[in-house]
């Protein structure tokens, strides 16, 4: 037996699913920007390497987000006395941080050249690598500023969370539609018609007030099903993050020019998700 197709009556089910879930729209940020990894330890393993006597090394570690990277640690030395050494790195977690790039730099070369990539927080030079001298630790961290401006990309879909939430509110307008060139239901995606009965389109609209993140910069839009707020927040409407003790489940994310909040406005926001 191969893969089943889901048939249209199928997405009309599972839109009909979420509009009757609890579902909040969220507002993201750009991430704060990564520290740079601290703490990097070069401990010597006489054995079970392939470095020799007299081999001088020198190591840093640059901690990689989304959008780039930190500045370099402060090296760790390691100096190679006895032949077949291998070289155990160690370094702290930086929160955020999704792998981390390591460099080396040996007593012939001029800088420091990229020699591995790992999500963990160690790693095993054991000499067997070649660096790579076209690349050499960043001059400035680009884990957060460089961020986009008027084109973003699109999100990513194996993200399961805002790159950095600043509240949420309660979607309490959602209806079906369908695409229509002449309806009056008109989102960035096109022009719908409202009708009565289920389909793979589902219309949503949440306003955010005058006080929700006023000073604020948005990058990001999500739909959150099933939030679960803390105990004495189940009635409230719009949730900053220290009050959701469950984020639930992200439907869709979407990532915008930059909207600059001020106390001034209300903000509007239409959607359509498709099933």
């Amino acid at each position: 037996m191969g893969y089943m197709v889901l048939v249209d009556e199928g997405h009309s089910a599972l839109a009909t699913a979420i509009k009757n879930s609890d579902l909040h729209l969220a507002w993201g940020d750009r991430p704060d920007p990564l520290l740079t990894p601290a703490n990097l330890s070069a401990d010597i393993v006489t054995s079970g390497g392939n470095y020799s006597t007299g081999a001088s090394l020198s190591y840093v570690v640059v901690a990689k987000n989304y959008f780039g990277a930190t500045l370099a640690s402060i090296p760790a030395a390691a100096e190679i006395v006895i032949n077949t050494s291998k070289v155990n790195l160690t370094w702290d977690m930086v929160v955020g941080a999704t792998s981390y790039d390591i460099y080396l730099k040996k007593s012939t070369d001029p800088d420091y050249y990229f020699l591995a990539n790992t999500s963990n927080l160690t790693f095993a030079d054991l000499g067997d690598l070649v660096s790579n001298v076209t690349k050499s630790p960043p001059l400035s961290n680009t884990t957060s500023f460089n961020i986009w401006t008027d084109t973003p990309d699109a999100p990513n879909p194996n993200h399961n969370k805002l790159f950095k939430e600043l509240g949420r509110r309660k979607i309490l307008l959602k209806k079906y539609v369908i695409p229509d060139v002449a309806g009056s239901v008109v989102t960035s995606q096109g022009r719908w018609t409202e009708v009565n009965y289920p389909t793979k389109y589902l219309y949503l609209q949440v306003g955010f007030d005058f006080l929700d993140a006023p000073t604020d910069t948005i990058y990001q839009f999500a739909v959150f099903a099933n939030t679960v707020p803390t105990a004495g927040q189940e009635s409230t409407l719009y949730l900053t993050p220290d009050h959701v003790s469950n984020v639930g489940s992200l439907l869709a994310l979407e990532n915008t020019p930059p909207i600059f909040r001020n106390v001034s406005s209300r903000v509007i926001h239409d959607v359509v998700i498709v099933f």
